[in-house]
């Protein structure tokens, strides 16, 4: 029906996207590529290479598949709420299509981040992320692509330039640890005794209900912490927290080996001496890839202790400091990288995709043997799984998993036009997007929200109940409206930032130059002045510092001024986190925020403005509250040391200039 417009209500309709197969996204595109439920026998293919008449699948034998929980073992990961589909790759005896080369790739799952980092997606998420393997950087071999250049494609020994962050890097290079089975952890206890004869498996590596005192890093995960903080770190908001990586220190059953087999619960002899030698273990994921009775799992049977997880997860050890680790060989396996030696008549596996011409662990252990060494499982530069001693020296390849919701914005997935993905832009402004929608459509990762006002797009997040800019605020222009702002009345004066006793200036006034916004006595003047600094974070993103009577659009101003802020330079609808706000984000009693909570919000370094200076630019980041410490200073939210503290812990004096975050009001 008509509606005339004079006498009735328009309501205005905006789109609302949710995750699901209809809408796009990188995990619904991976899904329409399934072929369907992969059997256990079409399975034999990642086991042993079958025949052409073994296989039930297509003849090329590569593609998306569906992960069978029923078959295979229920996923580890945090969330079961989406299917798991994972990439085959051909496992043909000769060199095609499927290649680490990435030409003609018939099912694409190449990934190109913001930072010009490659990767391959290997598999899909429980909670709808996306996990892939670090492949080295845009055109770094080829001119235009992410494909690793291989200058011999006549047999399997062609060369690649590798994609490795480290080519030389031990599993765990500590030498006590080469014959007390303790290296082949990805962290361990580091004071487990050499002598020990007699003790139980579950505390060599803690307990299935927790991870005990392995805190020491192994070798492999410094290097790969290292890597992500020096280039990654930018990138920890698209990145899923609740991912795990298992360090599956099972010990191996159902094997048909001459040396002792040890079950996961008896009494063993892990470390020590023994008049006849060391017992022999084989753990479980070398049970997996070399037995034919066993298949791949994505299941981490001690999950609490082997499972590593930040400690944003719910489940798992929590003993990740980054969302980033390696991938499994049962993760290998399925994507087509088979045992080497002789179940079968090649000794590589020219097409598995993540092939890349050199040697580079896994996160998997493999064996003790009799004289006490300790061994991992590793990617051969052929593309197959196979396991050597941890202290030697192969390559580092780390694996992270992309947040839900992430969707692609250019590219078709091959090696020379990869995917490039972000968060989705909602079709509706700041100012009009409600905590409902915000709860609806950002509660498993960011979307893009434009604020009317100077058309600056922020990422907002709903986080723990409330829905948070998780973005630095860039506002910068000298108007305020009340029906776009914060603020009780549209200011019309000539100098709208100025709306107190010093009409007088004209603009912003800098933190870093003006003597205004120095700080150097704390007087009227000094303190009522708006002032702000741009510049760009320690991400070398465009930010804002603001002292607090800019950050509260002149309305807290003095030498002694108590009142919390009730309006403030946010959009319309959003204002100024209190400091109950900030205490509730944080979910501690005054003390560390969770790792949750910091990736959610996406802290970032800067430092702050005092006096006229940038003070610790690249190892701190603050930002504004509401609510008043004292007549002369404010609480705020400090990110110091990969970690977030609450307002109840650190507060500001009002001539600082420090980062603003707004919160939807409810």
């Amino acid at each position: 029906y008509p509606i005339n417009q004079t006498t009735q209500n328009v309501a205005t309709l905006y789109a609302m996207w949710e995750q699901n197969c209809n809408g796009g996204g990188l995990y619904c595109t991976i899904a329409s590529m399934s072929k369907g439920t992969q059997t256990a026998d079409d399975l034999k293919a990642t086991i042993t290479i079958p025949t052409s008449a073994d296989r039930t699948q297509d003849t090329s034998n590569s593609g998306v598949y569906e992960y069978d929980a029923s078959v295979f073992g229920t996923s580890s990961d945090a969330s079961n709420d989406y299917a798991i589909y994972y990439y085959r790759g051909v496992l043909e005896n000769s060199v095609g299509s499927y290649g680490s080369d990435g030409s003609a790739v018939t099912y694409p799952n190449y990934v190109k981040l913001s930072n010009n980092t490659c990767w391959r997606i290997v598999r899909t998420t429980g909670s709808g992320g996306v996990k892939m393997i670090y492949n080295g950087t845009y055109g770094a071999t080829t001119a235009g692509s992410c494909a690793n250049a291989m200058t011999n494609t006549s047999d399997y020994s062609g060369t690649y330039d590798n994609a490795n962050i480290r080519t030389n890097s031990a599993f765990n290079s500590d030498p006590s640890n080469s014959k007390g089975i303790v290296g082949v952890g990805y962290t361990f206890n580091s004071n487990y005794k050499t002598t020990t004869t007699d003790t139980t498996y579950s505390t060599l590596f803690g307990t299935n209900s927790a991870s005990a005192a392995n805190t020491t890093n192994s070798t492999i995960k410094t290097a790969v912490d290292n890597w992500y903080s020096s280039n990654l770190s930018s990138y920890a908001s698209k990145l899923e927290t609740s991912a795990g990586y298992c360090n599956d220190r099972t010990l191996g059953t159902s094997m048909s080996w001459t040396s002792p087999v040890a079950d996961n619960t008896s009494i063993q002899r892990p470390y020590g001496t023994q008049d006849s030698g060391f017992t022999e273990y084989y753990f479980g994921a070398y049970a997996r890839t070399y037995n034919s009775r066993q298949k791949p799992t994505l299941t981490c049977t001690r999950g609490n202790a082997d499972l590593y997880t930040t400690s944003a997860a719910s489940n798992g050890n929590k003993r990740l400091t980054y969302p980033v680790a390696l991938l499994t060989a049962d993760e290998a396996n399925f994507a087509g990288s088979c045992p080497s030696g002789s179940r079968y008549s090649g000794t590589s596996h020219a097409n598995a995709f993540l092939r890349s011409g050199s040697n580079f662990w896994l996160l998997s252990p493999s064996y003790r043997n009799s004289l006490g060494s300790v061994g991992g499982l590793y990617v051969g530069s052929g593309g197959y799984v196979v396991g050597s001693g941890v202290s030697l020296a192969y390559g580092v390849r780390p694996a992270v998993s992309l947040n839900p919701g992430m969707v692609i914005t250019s590219g078709n997935g091959t090696a020379t036009d990869p995917w490039e993905v972000d968060y989705p832009t909602m079709d509706v402004t700041m100012q009009d997007f409600t905590a409902s929608m915000c709860q609806t459509n950002a509660s498993n990762g960011p979307v893009y929200v434009r604020d009317v006002r100077d058309g600056q797009e922020y990422t907002v997040r709903y986080i723990n109940g409330a829905c948070w800019m998780t973005s630095n605020l860039r506002f910068t222009e000298t108007t305020l409206s009340s029906s776009t702002s914060n603020v009780a009345s549209t200011y019309t004066d000539a100098s709208p930032y100025t709306i107190n006793q010093n009409k007088s200036a004209s603009a912003w006034k800098s933190l870093a130059s003006d003597s205004v916004c120095k700080g150097a006595s704390n007087t009227v003047d000094n303190t009522s002045y708006q002032c702000m600094q741009e510049g760009v974070d320690d991400n070398n993103n465009a930010t804002v510092w603001y002292n607090y009577a800019g950050a509260t659009a002149g309305t807290i101003t003095g030498t002694s001024n108590s009142t919390a802020a009730t309006y403030d330079i946010c959009p319309k609808n959003w204002h100024l986190p209190t400091s109950t706000e900030i205490n509730g984000f944080d979910g501690t009693n005054n003390g560390n925020a969770t790792y949750a909570a910091s990736t959610q919000f996406a802290p970032v370094y800067g430092g702050d403005y005092y006096s006229g200076s940038l003070s610790s630019a690249s190892t701190r980041g603050n930002w504004w509250s509401a609510t008043a410490y004292g007549t002369t200073s404010r609480y705020g939210l400090r990110y110091y040391s990969s970690k977030l503290y609450s307002g109840s812990n650190y507060y500001y004096d009002r001539l600082s200039g420090l980062y603003v975050r707004c919160v939807r009001s409810s």
